[in-house]
């Protein structure tokens, strides 16, 4: 019989949370995608049942796109002066 040394236990710790970390992986992409397919779902919906043109779609697509990336950018930049304040006040 072979003893169990200190740390066998930690090993298997480790290994656990590595597979646990594995399946949230998983279920998160698994998510995400589930999402993707709900929100693609509804837009055809809005296209068949209201009779939304195809065009009023990709100007609207257009036009979120255009938001997301302003937010982005303001984000970024607030970030960056944030950064820049607490660097100067460092010193």
């Amino acid at each position: 019989m072979s003893r169990i040394s200190g740390d066998q236990p930690f090993i298997f710790d480790h290994c656990l949370k590595s597979k646990v970390a594995v399946v949230m992986a998983r279920k998160r992409r698994r998510s995400f995608i589930t999402s993707v397919l709900a929100c693609i779902a509804f837009i055809a919906a809005a296209v068949w049942s209201w009779d939304l043109p195809v065009a009023d779609l990709l100007s609207y697509l257009v036009l979120m796109l255009i938001f997301l990336a302003v937010i982005v950018a303001v984000a970024l930049g607030f970030g960056a002066l944030l950064n820049w304040v607490r660097n100067r006040r460092n010193k």
